[in-house]
């Protein structure tokens, strides 16, 4: 939620817990007062631009109350999410789109000078949740140089929690991504079910990919698949407004059958490359835009596994400073580039829930 004078908005949301991002020009305090129950949350700093975490909520209430701050006030509403019975069996953590670069100046709010400070950080977040496993569907570098590719090597081993990539368009040069990262697509069997990375960098679907998602759904029935672009067109995802364009691979008529059968099977798509929060069903299958750490929403993705299905939290960066810069930059892109997909309301999504929901098994 924002107003022409300050910036406000519930960004995720937990069963127990919600993230709310504040900004404004000038010094000052921010509350939030919520019901049912009597709670204040309170900044401890009065600088104007921060994140408070709404903890010690009730699992699967709604929620509504005031945020406060010296400009004025705006209502809230959330509800949280439900608290699935038993044991989570996995925690994930989804980072799409990192473009790890060795630039020197930023482009229309994605930041390729701070990447590699803000991957690191995303990642201590990660582990701070418990993920642990990492999927990356695609993007690593900005430009596929040596440079990018052995820095991302060694910010992502560093921080200790094994991950799974699979490369983007952004990734070029294949012999560099194979001494990288290893094959370009795989399955993994993970606890909960199987996670299949399909090869998708260049826009279309290769036959290879296409014939392991085709063993895949022969012998499990069900997979998460980890794909760089999307498999299906989403209509949310239309760059502000080019409603003819689908963003989606380019030679779906050749693998139909194979798609048709993804559709049916009830599988999950997991989705990086328009970094626009999107929810999109299609038939039996549900596909999931993820977005991107370094451009604004910049955040990334939590997934816990239970037995009765998964459910997703949207996770900001912690440097709600970043967020702001690179929230405003994109306001002046969209306007100096007529480029409206650059600006902030379409690249936050359809509405909070895109991604802060619980997602049940069929």
């Amino acid at each position: 939620m924002k107003s022409q004078e300050f910036y406000f908005r519930i960004v995720g949301i937990g069963a127990e817990h919600a993230v709310a991002c504040y900004a404004w020009e000038g010094a000052g305090g921010a509350e939030i007062r919520l019901a049912p129950g009597e709670f204040v949350f309170r900044s401890t700093e009065a600088c104007g631009c921060g994140q408070l975490r709404l903890e010690g909520l009730a699992p699967d209430t709604e929620y509504s109350g005031v945020f406060c701050c010296p400009l004025g006030e705006v209502p809230v509403a959330f509800r949280t999410l439900v608290q699935p019975a038993g044991e989570c069996l996995l925690r994930l953590g989804v980072i799409a789109d990192p473009h790890l670069s060795c630039k020197k100046e930023n482009r229309k709010g994605r930041f390729f000078v701070e990447s590699p400070d803000i991957l690191a950080a995303t990642l201590r977040q990660a582990k701070a949740d418990g993920c642990e496993f990492l999927l990356l569907p695609g993007d690593i570098t900005n430009e596929g140089t040596s440079e990018e590719y052995d820095l991302a090597s060694q910010i992502l081993r560093q921080c200790g929690i094994p991950f799974f990539a699979i490369p983007g368009n952004h990734d070029k040069h294949p012999e560099l991504w194979q001494k990288s990262f290893g094959a370009r697509s795989w399955i993994h069997e993970l606890p909960g079910g199987p996670i299949v990375g399909i090869d998708n960098a260049n826009g279309v679907l290769t036959d290879e990919s296409a014939e392991l998602l085709a063993k895949a759904l022969y012998r499990y029935g069900r997979v998460t698949v980890l794909s760089h672009y999307q498999l299906f067109p989403a209509p949310w995802i239309c760059h502000g407004g080019k409603a003819s364009e689908t963003f989606a691979i380019q030679n779906a008529v050749q693998h139909q059958e194979l798609l048709a059968e993804l559709q049916q099977s009830g599988s999950v798509i997991w989705c990086g490359h328009q970094n626009i929060v999107a929810r999109t069903q299609i038939g039996g299958a549900c596909q999931i835009n993820f977005p991107q750490p370094t451009q604004y929403p910049c955040a990334w993705g939590l997934v816990e596994r239970f037995s009765s299905g998964m459910r997703y939290e949207q996770r900001p960066i912690e440097s709600e400073a970043l967020r702001q810069i690179s929230r405003r930059t994109g306001i002046d892109a969209a306007a100096f580039y007529h480029e409206p997909q650059w600006e902030p309301d379409y690249r936050d999504g359809k509405d909070l829930y895109q991604l802060n929901f619980f997602q049940s098994e069929p």
